[in-house]
């Protein structure tokens, strides 16, 4: 193979070529252009990952704080329910111990003990609504 290229340069240089080829300037323009694209798309992946990594930390805090949110909603929404139950139970508890008052002078002493045991039950279940 070298002795190919050592006849070709040699022919070259009898007839005054030199060892070179320039690039036409169409040649030299597309090259740039090339060149300059892949800068570019270099640059902006860079931006990219750049980008993506400022802003990967803020979405993760405002979805934790918007999972906390809907948390403090659930809570809200779920409140009234529960007031609601309270004061149902409270009520109960209130008709029952107005009940056991009205029994006490109606009922013999043996059924006097047993309702003196409701109202303790009754007067304990009120204790534990109250809070």
């Amino acid at each position: 193979m070298l002795g190919l290229e050592k006849r070709v340069d040699a022919m070259r240089d009898m007839q005054g070529i030199s060892g070179t080829e320039s690039q036409s300037p169409a040649k030299s323009t597309a090259t740039m252009g090339i060149m300059l694209a892949l800068v570019a798309i270099v640059v902006a992946v860079g931006v990219y990952f750049a980008v993506d990594g400022k802003y990967a930390g803020k979405l993760s805090a405002s979805e934790t704080r918007l999972a906390a949110m809907e948390a403090k909603v659930a809570e809200a929404v779920n409140a009234p329910k529960e007031m609601a139950r309270k004061a149902i139970a409270a009520n109960n508890l209130d008709e029952m111990a107005l009940k056991v008052n009205q029994l006490k002078g109606q009922l013999e002493a043996a059924q006097q003990e047993k309702l003196a045991k409701i109202e303790e039950l009754v007067k304990g279940l009120q204790a534990d609504i109250a809070k």
